[in-house]
């Protein structure tokens, strides 16, 4: 069973992104973080420097961050700070209950 939240932000100016620019983050219940299937750090500046680097600045490029329902609240958190912090308009949070 999936839940989505989707956030929904104000709309970003410009083109919209296409598919095959867009992120996927991937937190696992050990707190493990993947970027479209690239592990990275799951630290706020380490994954922050990984995010900039994939996103180039472009803030309307799609994310959505997916974690388990067991994950532990503290790297979620991270997460979605670190999209704040980059400006991230189109985030999608989904978790996965594995039970």
């Amino acid at each position: 069973e999936l839940t989505q939240l989707v956030v929904d932000l104000p709309d970003a100016e410009g083109a919209p992104a296409n598919a095959d620019t867009a992120v996927l983050l991937v937190v696992d219940v050990a707190g493990n973080m993947t970027l479209n299937g690239e592990p990275v750090p799951n630290n706020a500046r380490g994954l922050s420097a990984a995010m900039g680097e994939r996103l180039s600045g472009k803030t309307d490029i799609p994310v959505t961050l997916s974690a388990d329902a067991m994950t532990p609240h503290q790297y979620v958190v991270t997460a979605m700070d670190v999209a704040a912090q980059l400006n991230i308009t189109r985030l999608t949070i989904a978790t996965e209950n594995t039970r």
